[in-house]
């Protein structure tokens, strides 16, 4: 049996289930108590009216004066994970697919001294960024492995992993898959942007349609022997790059060393946020409470990483909602940047100079 866990808008279902009145409101998720003024996942009524999870809770409030804000009850979010995973070790399923952060979630159920007897053979994850930290978590917790699928609605399957290197397979026999690197085809070990042409959509072509994810080159076929080109890492969305003040784009995924090198002891779940081109915050909810040097060592090296001039700081939250789709966005920036003029509803990379093809394989 195969169960895929889609829960969207989790953290406000939860939240209503002690109001249940509020189900066809414009109702939003209330900023937790110490973090920053954003409202979380928002009712349909709410959407209707052009409320957007993430949304600074003043120009929420101005776009519908009629919002309803829920209070977040950590314990009713907390029993709510704990059924989830009692319904899961009740089905007793061989595969679970689920976003990374949903997992992670549950996993973290589990790391509260709550045993389970859930054993899949694998878990499939896809959707949202699989970090090298969610990976770790998900496999201590259950003791399985983790294998990530890369695939969007344009395209269906663009990648999947690797069992054997660890990277991931391109599917070349229904998308050629470009990365590209300052318009030019990014060298291995790079990371690009990818541009990709579908090869079997007769009904509605895609060719060199920018997809607008963030990827590492890999080799032109895979050393386990399968006929495939290779992607190391996906790392996320071109548009959560953030732009700083002396002109560079930083990737948060560049990050993420400092978080496995100076913070894998204690962070559980993190979200980093550019809040002004000289600030980003790192929200965390700790699996352990850190010490203040913990948080100084940490804050520290991130400093160094992103270089001077930057205010970096470290915020502990009891829990980080996911957006109302389900899904956990990693990273964010809520500052413009040169991405934003793309319109990602219609995004061929028809301003990008046309690339040479490779020989077919024979």
């Amino acid at each position: 049996m195969i169960a895929a866990v889609v829960i969207p808008a989790f953290d406000l279902r939860a939240a209503l289930r002690l109001r249940p009145e509020l189900e066809t409101a414009p109702a939003a998720l209330a900023p937790l108590p110490g973090t920053e003024a954003f409202v979380g996942s928002v009712t349909a009524a709410a959407a209707a009216r052009g409320v957007r999870p993430g949304m600074r809770l003043g120009e929420a409030l101005a776009t519908c004066p009629q919002l309803v804000l829920v209070e977040q009850d950590p314990a009713t979010v907390e029993q709510s994970w704990e059924e989830i995973l009692r319904r899961l070790e009740e089905l007793r399923p061989d595969v679970i697919a689920a976003f990374p952060g949903v997992l992670c979630r549950i996993a973290r159920v589990i790391a509260g001294s709550r045993p389970t007897t859930l054993r899949p053979r694998f878990f499939v994850t896809g959707g949202e960024v699989l970090t090298p930290l969610m990976r770790q978590q998900i496999t201590e917790a259950f003791g399985v492995p983790v294998v990530e699928h890369y695939g969007t609605h344009e395209f269906g399957t663009v990648a999947w992993q690797c069992t054997k290197m660890g990277g991931l397979h391109v599917s070349d026999d229904g998308v050629i898959v470009e990365v590209l690197k300052d318009g030019r085809p990014a060298h291995r070990g790079e990371a690009g942007e990818v541009v990709a042409t579908r090869l079997h959509g007769f009904a509605m072509p895609f060719i060199r349609y920018r997809l607008g994810d963030l990827v590492t080159q890999g080799d032109p076929s895979c050393p386990c022997g399968a006929p495939f080109s290779t992607i190391f890492t996906v790392q996320g969305r071109m548009l959560d790059y953030f732009p700083l003040p002396d002109g560079r784009v930083l990737h948060p995924y560049s990050l993420v060393m400092v978080i496995l090198d100076h913070g894998k002891r204690w962070i559980g779940q993190y979200q980093l946020t550019q809040e002004r081109r000289d600030r980003v915050v790192l929200r965390v909810v700790p699996q352990v409470t850190p010490s203040n040097g913990d948080i100084a060592s940490f804050e520290g090296a991130a400093r160094e990483h992103l270089g001077p001039g930057i205010e970096f700081q470290v915020t502990l939250v009891p829990d980080i909602p996911p957006e109302a789709n389900g899904k956990f966005r990693v990273s964010r920036s809520l500052v413009e940047s040169d991405y934003d003029g793309i319109d990602w509803d219609h995004r061929r990379a028809m301003d990008l100079p046309p690339q040479p093809r490779s020989a077919p394989r024979p």
